[in-house]
């Protein structure tokens, strides 16, 4: 916590009332409630005063007690306290130029085919269609050359004639590369389907849910397998190998954003498990669970259509293009989750 002015961190401690613990696990013993009223160094081996602020005897703290802040009490007529803050870590991001064109020759354009009265519209939707999965899958999947932390430099990612290239990062690739495989703010979670037990379905779940979101529940998109898996979990006898549990899986319900979704409960939230089909083959046992307050689309140009693009030389013909210039991005990476079954 020490600041760049030395001492200026640790003084914001200051006024801060403390309850002394010897652990940070069920069975730890409390020792007692302190009051910070005096630091006297900086750095590792900072040293402060306290007073014991209730009726017990003389806290005596060792090596690896803990410091839990209660709250502050401040002395009546006294000015502010010494002001304390941190900086989040910053990972950049950037925007992805999108473009998928069609063409279609101006015989064919006039032409009655047999299963569409019009090939180029027939055309056009498809392309639509194809646009929207190629940036679905841009920001599940993709990579970011200058998605490093520290300051922004750009990047050397160039095309066969060396134009910038840019690139956004998904939240797929962000979560593996920045998130954390165990701990408190674990994001990556492996699930072996013949171990999996109840215990740690349980305590995945209280760390998936530790960040309550305003609303509740939790979105969570799965691929096939992984919706399977949890629907298999949902039976009356459970899955052989994870001693008989099961799990409470509600009926397929679409929410305002047009999400078709079945609830999975869970001891500390709900998950709304979203079928997505981006998420296949390789991904197909993949659940991602993210935080809709830490997550956002960027858009840095408007998506357009561009119609009939190439008239030069009287072509004969219609060329059109779908174009987005958009990227998303990920705040507190550990609110996001990614569990990954074998």
């Amino acid at each position: 916590m020490e600041g760049e002015g030395g001492n200026y961190a640790y003084n914001s401690w200051i006024g801060l009332t403390c309850e002394v613990w010897d652990g940070l696990t069920p069975g730890s013993t409390k020792q007692g409630v302190v009051l910070i009223t005096a630091v006297a160094s900086s750095g590792a081996s900072a040293n402060f005063s306290v007073k014991n602020m209730n009726d017990t005897g003389t806290i005596t703290s060792a090596d690896g007690s803990y410091l839990i802040v209660v709250g502050s009490a401040y002395g009546e007529g006294t000015v502010a306290g010494t002001a304390w803050a941190d900086e989040l870590s910053v990972v950049y991001n950037q925007c992805q130029i999108f473009k998928t064109p069609l063409q279609i020759t101006g015989t064919i354009l006039q032409a009655a085919l047999r299963g569409e009265s019009s090939e180029l519209a027939r055309l056009r939707d498809q392309k639509s269609q194809e646009h929207k999965i190629q940036k679905e899958r841009a920001f599940l999947f993709g990579r970011s050359p200058i998605n490093i932390t520290g300051a922004f430099s750009d990047d050397d990612l160039t095309d066969a004639n060396s134009n910038q290239v840019r690139a956004t990062m998904g939240i797929i690739p962000a979560i593996e590369k920045h998130g954390d495989s165990s701990g408190a703010d674990q994001s990556r979670f492996s699930i072996t389907e013949a171990s999996y037990s109840y215990g740690d379905f349980v305590d995945d779940m209280e760390k998936v849910f530790q960040y309550v979101p305003e609303a509740g529940v939790k979105r969570a998109f799965c691929g096939a397998g992984a919706l399977s898996y949890w629907s298999k979990m949902a039976g009356s006898s459970g899955m052989a190998g994870n001693s008989g549990w099961t799990v409470n899986l509600g009926d397929m319900k679409r929410d305002a954003l047009g999400f078709n979704y079945r609830v999975l409960e869970t001891p500390h939230g709900a998950l709304q498990l979203i079928p997505t089909p981006a998420l296949r083959q390789t991904y197909n046992k993949t659940m991602l669970v993210v935080s809709d307050e830490n997550l956002f689309h960027a858009q840095y140009r408007a998506p357009k259509f561009q119609a009939n693009i190439l008239t030069d030389d009287a072509y004969d013909g219609v060329k059109d293009q779908y174009f987005s210039d958009e990227g998303i991005g990920v705040s507190l990476i550990e609110s996001h989750k990614l569990f990954e079954i074998s």
